[in-house]
């Protein structure tokens, strides 16, 4: 349940930098994981 609300917080932030135009949030994303 934990894993899936990580999961559903990654996507929203990629969707979001993705909107923006950024992508590297996504490394920082990961290395919350």
């Amino acid at each position: 349940m934990f894993l899936h609300y990580i999961t559903i917080n990654v996507a929203r932030d990629l969707l979001r930098h993705q909107l923006v135009g950024s992508w590297w949030p996504i490394g920082v994303g990961v290395s919350h994981i």
